[in-house]
């Protein structure tokens, strides 16, 4: 009886192990909650791919369906075809979804109160512009005067799309070299302090002065591969443009690179669709600190 209790244990045992392991194959993955490192299992996709899904719904808003996904720089029928059975747009109930958090204490708060609280930047007990912190409580630049650029610059927020990499050089014409034009799509001056580009290798070009619409970034260190790379800017470390193009660490992008004496330009100065396919195209005539102009033929 010992003997027979010991193989039913077994039986009884192994019985749990493959339940339990079927139904975690059966859960799919939420593309609009995953974090990185769960959309990194998914085949194909990868780091960088699974970067550009957070990037693109951060910039977007929530995937609405599956098929959404093939609008991320990178994601092609192909990739799709290999996960659609494996991932959801559902709602926070599905089983990859990370566990509700506990609402947080509501605090009464307003503008003008003299305390700064969580979502102000300053309260100076009134709703007065004009005066350093303005109605909006708000901190005002401009009356700034004693502080130095860097402690002004860490009130600043910016967000994805505020400035953009307009037009870039990857494969320059003989006794050039390669640039990247960035444009403002404010309506401020921005001091360029803090703000940096990466290209695919993590090689970092520190930028300095200011930007009212464009701004060029003469000779970037590392090189703009002809075939493909990545270009990033950030402020502090806060991605805030990306550009896929060609292929790169054996990612292939839907932006195909150029050669001389071809540029890759947005078709419209600023316009950021968050889809680098959709921005860009090839053009012939290179437009520094100016409107770009998309042309390939003569005619």
């Amino acid at each position: 009886m010992r003997q027979g209790g010991s193989i039913l244990m077994l039986i009884f045992l192994f019985s749990v192990f493959f339940c339990s392991h079927f139904a975690f194959a059966d859960e799919k993955i939420n593309i609009n909650i995953a974090t990185l490192e769960i959309l990194d299992t998914l085949s194909g996709i990868g780091e960088v791919k699974a970067r550009a899904i957070i990037d693109y719904r951060e910039f977007n808003g929530d995937f609405t369906k599956i098929e959404d996904i093939m609008l991320v720089s990178g994601i092609g029928e192909v990739t799709f075809e290999n996960i659609k059975d494996f991932i959801v747009v559902g709602d926070d109930n599905d089983p990859i979804a990370p566990e509700p958090e506990e609402p947080e204490e509501v605090v009464e708060e307003f503008c003008g109160d003299s305390i700064v609280n969580n979502n102000e930047e300053c309260d100076d007990g009134n709703n007065i512009s004009g005066d350093g912190c303005d109605a909006n409580c708000v901190l005002e630049i401009s009356s700034v005067v004693d502080e130095s650029l860097d402690d002004v610059q860490e009130e600043l927020e910016y967000r994805l799309g505020d400035i953009v990499i307009n037009e870039f050089v990857s494969d320059p014409e003989d006794g050039e070299e390669e640039w990247i034009e960035l444009y403002n799509s404010t309506q401020e001056k921005i001091n360029l302090s803090n703000w940096f580009i990466k290209e695919g290798s993590e090689a970092k070009t520190n930028l300095n002065g200011e930007i009212d619409k464009y701004f060029i970034i003469n000779k970037p260190k590392g090189n703009l591969n002809n075939k493909g790379d990545i270009i990033k800017l950030y402020f502090h470390n806060k991605l805030i443009d990306k550009v896929f193009y060609g292929k790169f660490d054996d990612e292939d992008s839907d932006l195909e690179s150029v050669n001389d004496p071809l540029s890759l330009a947005r078709k419209i100065d600023g316009h950021n669709t968050f889809n680098n396919k959709q921005d860009f195209a090839p053009t012939k005539i290179k437009t520094k600190n100016a409107s770009n102009i998309i042309k390939i033929d003569e005619d």
